[in-house]
């Protein structure tokens, strides 16, 4: 037999198995949904479970894991970085994928991106390209505005997973001189900017900030006025993003400040603003940044112990952008 009949009959024979060469289907090991989000008691399909948030296993060792893909292993939860941990997990470890880009996850299939150095898959629901970069705005006070720097990491994100592209922007209309609800540079104001210059359906925003604070007494105590005013504030501010037809709100909250002081007043502030989020008309979604903050204030935080460093800014745009992914926003 000719070397050229071999190689015909061997193409035959790999076409009748269904065999592909260089596009191979991604080695996930079955048709489920590995590495996805989920909540308790969501079906993840064979051989899964939601496991703190995510479709995997609990594993002991790493050959459980590579049966689901041969780029799993099997990692314990007190070996993650605090985004990842797990304080109510079922097991000492389950199965997981590192990266440190979304490339890294393309084995995974095509849904799977790098969350903060692990691989997460997009729900199946999740519809992508459905939302510009001129539909998303960002509002707020120095934290986004002292140099950009967040915003310009979260874009970065965005591009890196095909949601935006190179040439489009965000909407940023953040600012240092922001005041408190009331006054005349409040968020009120940065709103009603960004709806003058055009219909936006994603707001990422913070609000609450030190200087809206300083007024409290301590020890601080919910009756402050300047926590009420913030409270009232973003009642009325997410009521009328409702009415305007906004889809989707990212309320981030600081991390602890360096100034016990200061961080006290966060600690009355926060549930406040986060029960106030959570009942809001317009889908909006809490994120507190203690966690990704957590044990790095040094590194993430500038002197002063308030406003980001350039890692604090990355850690911070990659928190934001988790959440999106999580929730299907801007896509």
């Amino acid at each position: 037999m000719t070397a050229m009949r071999q190689l015909s009959l061997l193409c035959v024979f790999a076409l009748a198995c269904g065999c592909r060469g260089g596009d191979a289907r991604p080695n996930t090991g079955s048709e489920t949904h590995f590495l996805s989000w989920c909540s308790h008691g969501q079906p993840c399909g064979a051989g899964l479970d939601c496991v703190c948030g995510v479709c995997t296993r609990s594993c002991s060792e790493a050959a459980s894991c590579l049966e689901l893909a041969s780029t799993s292993e099997c990692m314990a939860f007190d070996a993650r970085p605090p985004d990842h941990a797990c304080a109510d997990a079922p097991a000492e470890a389950s199965c997981e994928a590192v990266c440190s880009v979304d490339a890294d996850c393309a084995s995974l299939g095509g849904t799977h991106r790098c969350d903060r150095g692990f691989c997460r898959q997009l729900f199946a629901e999740c519809e992508t390209g459905q939302v510009s970069g001129s539909g998303v705005a960002l509002l707020g006070d120095s934290f986004f505005a002292e140099n950009g720097r967040v915003a310009a990491e979260l874009e970065a994100l965005a591009r890196e997973a095909g949601a935006l592209g190179e040439q489009d922007r965000y909407r940023d209309y953040s600012s240092s001189l922001i005041t408190p609800f009331g006054g005349a540079t409040d968020l009120v104001n940065q709103y009603t900017a960004a709806q003058d210059e055009g219909a936006m359906r994603i707001i990422i925003m913070d609000a609450g900030g030190p200087d809206a604070l300083l007024s409290c007494p301590e020890p601080p105590t919910q009756a402050c006025p300047a926590i009420e005013n913030a409270v009232a504030g973003v009642d009325e501010l997410w009521r009328q993003m409702a009415e305007d037809g906004v889809e989707a709100v990212i309320d981030f909250f600081y991390p602890d400040p360096e100034d016990a002081g200061l961080e006290a007043k966060f600690d009355v502030l926060r549930p406040l603003m986060q029960a106030a989020c959570e009942a809001s008309p317009v889908g909006c979604h809490f994120l507190d940044l203690r966690s990704t903050f957590e044990q790095r204030s040094a590194e993430y935080l500038l002197p002063g112990g308030i406003l980001p460093t350039p890692e604090g800014s990355a850690a911070t745009a990659a928190a934001i952008w988790s959440l999106m992914q999580r929730q299907c926003i801007a896509q």
